[in-house]
């Protein structure tokens, strides 16, 4: 126990004391759970006992995995700690007798990784509209008009059904917090408008404006997202302004206080010479129009 566990390859003592207090923990578990006479453990199942189910969620199984990964931002994702000199390890907990979790993974090629919690996640850069079953044209366009759903995971789910840069177990990872979902081949835009118009209450909270009886809906950028146009999202969206003459198209949902979005099709972008600040956000962030 006092020896210097840093050292690699590890003693053979050392693999033998470690695989000891390993393997005499469950064993002291089963020996308790005899003397209590507590019979799901060879058959799981709550029933109504309150203490069978209060115990049942109190005794956990745990795995430790060995991640190998120089991604920061990857390893605080997974959770991940440092064990010894670059070695990390991600720790997963489950109930006793319930199926254990998929095991934790870095991204591959595709993007696709698995986290702590064994959920399968794939980053929306990752995602290219124009890989999905039928044209991404076609795809918006029989959605268009239709109320999609009340939140933004279920129009990106639905705008993406079937599409395989996608699987069908595996989660899309954004940011929930932004009014854009920027995908490999295009962005999602995700407008919310008041209820009623001309509340001073809506004036503060929606900066965004209908004009031309509905053809044009104003939209803003924070400017750390825009800064000048140089930035990827804003390269993204100047490159080709209008629908036609992209390859895959930019999507604009749009909904009515706390209702559903509604799908308004494909949308071109409109951007004056110099887009300049016109106003703060609640966030006291500086925003271009």
């Amino acid at each position: 126990q006092c020896s210097d566990w840093s050292i690699r390859p590890l003693s053979q003592d050392q693999i033998d004391y470690a695989s000891l207090d390993a393997a005499v923990t469950p064993c002291i578990l089963l020996n308790l759970l005899d003397l209590g006479n507590f019979d799901w453990v060879d058959n799981f199942k709550i029933g109504s006992n309150e203490k069978d189910e209060t115990l049942s969620h109190a005794i956990s199984s745990f795995r430790f995995v060995f991640i190998e990964s120089s991604n920061d931002a990857m390893l605080k994702k997974l959770t991940a700690l440092r064990v010894v000199s670059d070695e990390y390890m991600v720790a997963q907990c489950w109930v006793t007798g319930m199926a254990p979790p998929k095991l934790p993974m870095t991204p591959n090629d595709e993007g696709l990784y698995i986290d702590a919690k064994g959920i399968m996640f794939v980053p929306a850069l990752f995602v290219r509209l124009s890989r999905n079953p039928k044209s991404d044209r076609s795809s918006v366009l029989d959605m268009l008009g239709t109320q999609v759903g009340l939140s933004k995971e279920s129009c990106l789910a639905s705008l993406l059904e079937g599409n395989p840069d996608l699987p069908t177990d595996a989660k899309l990872e954004f940011n929930k917090k932004s009014g854009y979902v920027e995908l490999k081949d295009s962005i999602v835009f995700f407008v919310n408008m008041p209820e009623r118009y001309g509340e001073e209450s809506f004036k503060r909270t929606y900066w965004n404006t209908w004009l031309d009886k509905g053809k044009v809906l104003t939209w803003y950028f924070r400017d750390e997202e825009w800064k000048d146009g140089t930035t990827s999202i804003a390269q993204k969206l100047l490159e080709s302004r209008t629908p036609l003459q992209r390859e895959s198209p930019r999507v604009l949902f749009v909904r009515f206080g706390q209702g559903h979005f509604i799908c308004c099709g494909p949308v071109e972008l409109s951007v004056t010479d110099k887009p300049t600040i016109v106003k703060r956000d609640k966030a006291n962030q500086d925003l271009v129009e």
